[in-house]
């Protein structure tokens, strides 16, 4: 086993990982801080789920290394089985034993000597103290949830790994839940590292988001961050909605169909800029040259649909008033612009 002077609590270098003709990891490369929540987010095939299995030990990678809470689990030379790798795993379908009581399916974390302490200690944490003698079967699918989390945190592990945990409940349940999962973690102190292809999702639950694609990182930040200052494009349109136009940049400023805008990067030449719908005010003019030609109302807010004097439509999210009318004129405000090198 070998001591890393590494402080971070996961620290993933380089890693491969290959199945047959398909690169699943390339390269993969994640450090995640002690007591982090963090989210790999990425769509279908991107690689998350083999990443979480390699730092588990389920799958070993081609090459690369892996460190964990400062021990070196995976190199040339070392391999430690899962079961020593002090990871505590939450399942997509929470992999309960239906035989077993709440207590039951907790403890068996904790073999060969189960601790009725420290059961009751994390029942109580992920609120289940009464539960403890019910079945799987008598539980809520949220807390079926709870038992997995409290049996994962029940050895006080270095990490918990979480694949897909809020995809099998309904949505009220699902917002409620991704809640209450990060308060628990949050409490418990432990890093966390889960994986999801809902971008809301991420945003909301995680200290920080690793974007991935084809099996590469391609950035890791904070969420506000990550949705305000993506680093291309892809990532732009893949974490929230966003409207792409052409446009020119110079030293300090940029010229797009919107208007002419200051800009910060020292690109010049050909750009692309984006703008997220709710950084896009309409304000309703005579003579705006914006015209309102489609609005969907949702209570709290409100989708306006801006055709603009190129016929280009654009989409602005706005509060629930003013409210537009499908052929109001509108002049159109922009908040902020990401601008983009034209090739990147």
């Amino acid at each position: 086993m070998t001591i890393t002077s590494d402080a971070a609590a996961i620290h993933c270098h380089q890693l491969v990982k290959r199945f047959g003709e398909n690169l699943a990891l390339d390269h993969f490369e994640l450090e995640v801080a002690p007591g982090q929540i963090l989210s790999l987010l990425g769509p279908s095939g991107c690689g998350k789920t083999t990443a979480l299995r390699i730092i588990a030990g389920f799958e070993d990678p081609d090459s690369g290394s892996l460190a964990i809470d400062g021990v070196t689990v995976v190199d040339p030379a070392v391999n430690l089985p899962p079961e020593r790798r002090r990871v505590g795993m939450v399942f997509q379908d929470y992999a309960l034993f239906p035989h077993m009581t709440v207590a039951g399916n907790v403890g068996f974390g904790l073999q060969p000597q189960p601790d009725a302490g420290r059961i009751a200690e994390v029942l109580e944490l992920v609120g289940l103290a009464t539960h403890s003698d019910r079945m799987p079967h008598e539980l809520s699918g949220g807390e079926q949830q709870r038992v997995a989390l409290a049996r994962a945190l029940a050895p006080r592990p270095a990490l918990i790994l979480l694949d897909e945990p809020f995809s099998n409940l309904d949505a009220g349940l699902r917002d409620r839940m991704r809640r209450d999962v990060r308060h628990i973690l949050k409490d418990a102190g432990t890093t966390a590292v889960f994986v999801t292809h809902d971008q809301e999702e991420a945003l909301a639950t995680s200290d920080v988001v690793a974007v991935m694609r084809e099996g590469r990182v391609l950035q890791t930040d904070t969420p506000q961050r990550l949705y305000r200052s993506p680093v291309d494009p892809w990532v732009a349109d893949f974490v929230g909605d966003g409207e792409f136009f052409d446009g020119t940049a110079d030293i300090g400023f940029v010229e797009t169909p919107l208007g002419t805008f200051p800009q910060t990067t020292t690109l010049r030449g050909a750009v692309t800029v984006m703008v997220r719908p709710e950084w896009i005010h309409p304000t309703r003019s005579g003579g705006g040259r914006a015209v309102v030609v489609d609005q969907e109302f949702y209570g709290h807010d409100q989708l306006i649909v801006l055709e603009l004097p190129d016929g280009r439509r654009v989409n602005s999210r706005v509060g629930a008033s003013p409210t537009f009318v499908i052929g109001d004129r509108a002049d159109v405000g922009i908040d902020e612009i990401v601008v983009f090198a034209k090739d990147a």
